[in-house]
């Protein structure tokens, strides 16, 4: 029985531990910078993305910018239906460079895009 309880402590203080790490490396701030409903059929996404650990010059810049696409994508999923296909229907409009992330615009467009909110 004591076998038993020291094994699930020790499983505990794994998922704890891990949790701890997951939150120390994503411990960027807010990604999202704004999303709005641009027309009937164009809803934007702006949001952040931070470079790899231990990157510089363009390759800080271009890891930076695949996790802001990411982070677009991810976050249009949530706030759609299954009937809007946030990968197909999307299109980046822009990214903007800073020193230690870059901002995407990232538009989906579909035929009347407010009807497939979740929100």
């Amino acid at each position: 029985m004591k076998q038993y309880i020291s094994i699930v402590l020790l499983g505990i203080a794994f998922i704890m531990l891990s949790c701890s790490q997951q939150i120390s490396i994503q411990g960027k701030p807010d990604v999202l910078v704004k999303k709005y409903l641009k027309d009937d059929s164009t809803y934007v996404i702006m949001c952040k993305g931070y470079p790899k650990p231990d990157t510089t010059g363009i390759q800080a810049t271009e890891t930076a910018k695949e996790a802001a696409l990411l982070n677009a994508q991810y976050i249009a999923r949530g706030l759609f239906s299954d009937e809007v296909d946030v990968i197909k229907d999307g299109i980046v409009d822009g990214f903007l460079v800073n020193p230690d992330y870059v901002v995407i615009t990232y538009s989906i467009r579909h035929p009347d895009i407010k009807r497939y909110l979740l929100e």
